[in-house]
């Protein structure tokens, strides 16, 4: 997988956002409320309790996934600014690979 296929994914998947259920910390959905996800059976959240904590763990992951996503792609763009800046063991100072690497790090900077 590499960063044109995130980019292709995050297209793909409902827009904008996503976050934990206001009243279920199991159930995935968008900021406007529709539900995305749901993590473990009604059996798994209701029995002992033994998965409750792993599927709210994964509820929570899945709301990540997006930024995770994207802070991927802003890394590869990065690490390329800088393999392209960087030849021969030093920086090259033209300005077009400076301007490569500052857009990339802001790309970045936007990520966090």
């Amino acid at each position: 997988m590499n960063a044109a296929d995130l980019q292709k994914l995050l297209d793909e998947a409902t827009p904008g956002e996503l976050q934990l259920n206001r009243v279920s910390h199991l159930s995935v959905e968008t900021e406007a409320g529709r539900g995305v996800a749901s993590c473990g059976g009604y059996y798994d959240n209701t029995s002992d309790g033994r998965y409750a904590e792993e599927n709210s763990a994964n509820a929570r992951l899945f709301v990540l996934t997006k930024r995770l996503a994207r802070r991927v792609i802003a890394a590869e763009k990065l690490a390329e600014a800088l393999r392209v800046a960087c030849q021969h063991g030093r920086i090259d100072d033209s300005e077009s690979r400076m301007n490569m690497c500052g857009a990339a790090l802001a790309e970045w900077d936007a990520t966090q």
